[in-house]
């Protein structure tokens, strides 16, 4: 695939999208439902959890717990350590994972990876191959549905490695093709590539393959006065990942002192989760929002992962009440 040569961030599709975005705010939802017909179908958003703030679990005892809560979709974590890791997930055990993700009604929204790019050839190779696995145990799982791996890509200096970000991702677009499958980069505050517009040029040099999307987190743009985009507020983050968009995460950050830390969505109410919920099915999301409880979490003494996503979906099916939405149904 050919690669495009540097290019500005806001091409046409983006200005496009300002105009339709620039009257997103606070309660989107109303302006976006009063101008349909009454008998036009909503389409609903599912609400969704995964694993990966419950590794002390077996996956099959998470799968059930969360479908007990109310859960409308599952992620699976396939990061080494974690207990539904490709290589611990031999055709018996896919075959009964495929059969209670079908007896709960949770559909598999995602495969979680962790799989920061690197310019070593042979740690690339190896990527790739984790890669692989990952979709090809998203595709055991689920056949009928175009696999999902959300990836972050790891730390360094944007300026010094958005080169090499670009090659090796577009590497595994390619492959992901190639297999019918969808990659979404998760951009990460603490990581290289931290914003939206990072993850948007990309996309926009490898010439937006179908295969390669991004990950919408807003605790990791979120109290970030300073950035190549200005201030990141819900409006401005969504003009830009608005076309790119392939998956949404949901949960909280907060300042204490000059330090960033997650929180579990909606406990700290310092982020409006309905505008968030409201401004991207605006822009024609209908994929799941992914609660996600951050390690910082999880790795808390007397940490009780089955309390934590009970206190997610209190929060964030009142959140879909409050907006109006739909929920996914199982």
């Amino acid at each position: 695939m050919m690669i495009r040569r540097d290019v500005s961030l806001m091409d046409r599709s983006f200005v496009d999208r300002r105009t339709v975005l620039g009257c997103l705010a606070g309660s989107l939802v109303a302006a976006v439902w009063a101008a349909e017909p009454q008998s036009a179908p909503r389409i609903g958003n599912p609400l969704a959890i995964g694993n990966y703030g419950m590794k002390s679990l077996p996956l099959e005892e998470s799968i059930r717990q969360i479908a007990a809560i109310g859960f409308d979709g599952f992620e699976l974590c396939a990061i080494p350590e974690w207990n539904s890791t490709p290589d611990q997930m031999n055709r018996d055990r896919r075959q009964t994972t495929r059969e209670l993700l079908k007896s709960t009604g949770l559909p598999l929204v995602a495969v979680m990876e962790n799989l920061p790019p690197s310019a070593d050839d042979q740690v690339h190779q190896l990527q790739l191959e984790r890669l692989r696995a990952a979709i090809q145990l998203g595709r055991d799982l689920v056949s009928d549905t175009r696999p999902l791996v959300q990836t972050v890509l790891g730390g360094g200096k944007w300026d010094e490695v958005k080169m090499m970000l670009r090659d090796r991702v577009g590497e595994w677009a390619r492959l992901a093709e190639s297999l019918e499958a969808t990659v979404c980069i998760k951009p990460h505050r603490f990581g290289a590539m931290s914003t939206p517009a990072h993850a948007a040029w990309i996309i926009e040099q490898l010439g937006h393959p179908r295969s390669l999307r991004m990950v919408y987190d807003y605790s990791h743009y979120a109290l970030r006065p300073e950035s190549i985009e200005g201030e990141l507020t819900i409006v401005r983050s969504m003009e830009t990942s608005g076309p790119i968009l392939g998956y949404a995460a949901m949960k909280d950050a907060t300042s204490q002192g000059d330090k960033v830390t997650f929180a579990l969505p909606g406990e700290t109410g310092a982020i409006d989760h309905q505008a968030i919920l409201s401004g991207l099915a605006a822009t024609g999301y209908h994929g799941a929002f992914c609660c996600e409880v951050s390690a910082q979490i999880s790795n808390q003494p007397g940490y009780d992962p089955l309390e934590a996503a009970r206190r997610c979906y209190d929060r964030m099916s009142a959140v879909w009440i409050k907006a109006g939405f739909p929920r996914g149904t199982r």
